[in-house]
């Protein structure tokens, strides 16, 4: 057991804590605290002294947890570098890690994503690196094969043929605007029957 626990302690101190390695540092403190039956102490806050006259069961708990605490305590400044020594040698095992938390969790998270951001490859650099030279070389060229490179139609700008203008066209023209006119005269004319029927209606006679 206690060569185990040797064994487990050197996790820590082959790597202080210096505040970039939170996340490191902490998993390696709780697989140890786990082995040592300890782990409890950085879980729990401080119990309340049970006073003189509690029962002697209470007392023990109290006694052991303080023991614990101590121990942890000490394993913790012991792997941590000296300026967080110096921040929290009057802490208990409890507080260190609360204000650990609060200061390097949320940083070292962040910090981890944008290195493993930085490390992961763009989505479209994975497809291109999983295509075949054969189609790399299509979309290169622009060929009706490549899906992202489809000429309109089918066919490429030089093969259009310029749309020319017969004289069938131009009298077609003529004609829809002709009747157009035609059209737009008759219902100008209705219209403005209409206004004078309205206005020179009289009322029918009635019988005497």
């Amino acid at each position: 057991m206690a060569n185990n626990t040797i064994s487990l302690r050197s996790l820590l101190e082959k790597e202080k804590l210096n505040g970039i390695n939170f996340l490191d540092w902490f998993r390696n403190l709780r697989i140890v605290l786990k082995q040592e039956r300890k782990e409890y102490v950085i879980e729990e806050a401080v119990p309340n002294d049970p006073g003189p006259n509690a029962p002697r069961a209470d007392k023990d708990k109290f006694k052991k947890h303080m023991d614990d605490m101590l121990d942890v305590g000490c394993l913790m400044l012991a792997t941590m570098t000296p300026e967080l020594q110096k921040q929290h040698e009057d802490m208990v095992a409890y507080e260190m890690i609360q204000n650990l938390k609060e200061i390097y969790e949320g940083q070292a998270r962040q910090e981890r994503y944008e290195t493993s951001k930085a490390r992961r490859p763009s989505r479209w650099a994975a497809v291109r690196a999983a295509e075949s030279p054969s189609v790399q070389k299509r979309k290169r060229k622009g060929e009706s094969g490549s899906p992202w490179r489809r000429p309109r139609c089918g066919r490429k700008a030089s093969d259009r043929v310029p749309h020319t203008r017969t004289r069938k066209d131009t009298e077609e023209t003529q004609r829809i605007m002709s009747s157009t006119q035609d059209w737009v005269k008759l219902r100008r004319n209705i219209t403005t029957l209409r206004k004078g029927h309205s206005t020179d209606r009289r009322p029918f006679p009635c019988p005497t």
